[in-house]
């Protein structure tokens, strides 16, 4: 837990709040609002928003190997 960005998270409560998992959570839900706004105006496909809104919440992300790329190349 908190391997991502816990050299940035100097307080305890906020590190507990802001958990890996939760994280990566959310940035997949910005990802598919971004997709579904996209194909609003015509930008992508409807069909493709639809695949990234049902695709990408399954994907099993690493978290030891997206920290050590975190480190390696900043966030």
């Amino acid at each position: 837990m908190h391997k991502l960005f816990s050299i940035y998270l100097s307080n305890f409560e906020f590190r507990e709040f802001c958990s890996d998992e939760q994280f990566l959570a959310k940035m997949i839900r910005v990802e598919v609002a971004l997709a579904q706004a996209q194909a609003e105006e015509g930008i992508i496909p409807k069909e493709a928003a639809n695949a990234i809104e049902k695709l990408l919440p399954e994907l099993k992300f690493n978290i030891e190997d997206l920290a050590e790329n975190t480190a390696k190349n900043g966030i």
